[in-house]
């Protein structure tokens, strides 16, 4: 008798309460990442975004989790860290609707770092390799900004 209700408790609980079985689902994950982005607890953020990106590598999810992975670190101007998180969006998820995106914040981080032949070289790479990209009229503002600075020699180390 004791075996049947215990088994029936089990089945119950699966019915009734499966977010509490599954609470480490990849949904709920990113969603809680997501909560603490918008708080701007990018450190938590930061914690939930890489558990999205490394307990469930081939979710749905991962891209994006990677984009908010490097946001939460742009947010934070570790912008090396940032550079990592967009790499990996644009060299392992290339169609993904955040490869142009990711384009992007490359080229803001190096400009944040006073790099601006790397920063160039990404507003270039979005503006080939995504034309129609909703980026692309800024993307080509910061290369002309940066145009006539990058001709002078050791223009590197200055800002513009």
């Amino acid at each position: 008798m004791i075996r049947y209700v215990a088994t029936a408790i089990i089945i119950l609980s699966v019915l009734v309460l499966p977010g509490r079985l599954y609470a480490d689902n990849v949904s709920d994950v990113f969603q809680e990442a997501n909560s603490f982005y918008f708080k701007k607890d990018y450190i938590n953020a930061i914690k939930y975004f890489r558990k999205v990106v490394n307990d469930f590598p081939a979710s749905s999810y991962t891209d994006n989790a990677l984009f908010g992975l490097g946001s939460s670190f742009f947010e934070l101007e570790n912008y090396k860290d940032a550079i990592v998180a967009y790499s990996q969006i644009v060299e392992d998820y290339p169609n993904s609707s955040f490869a142009d995106d990711g384009l992007f914040r490359i080229g803001e981080c190096y400009e944040k770092l006073g790099e601006y032949k790397n920063s160039n070289i990404y507003y270039s790479k979005l503006v080939n390799q995504f034309p129609n990209s909703l980026l692309v009229a800024q993307a080509r503002e910061k290369i002309n900004k940066f145009a006539a600075y990058l001709l002078k020699p050791d223009s590197q180390e200055q800002q513009p």
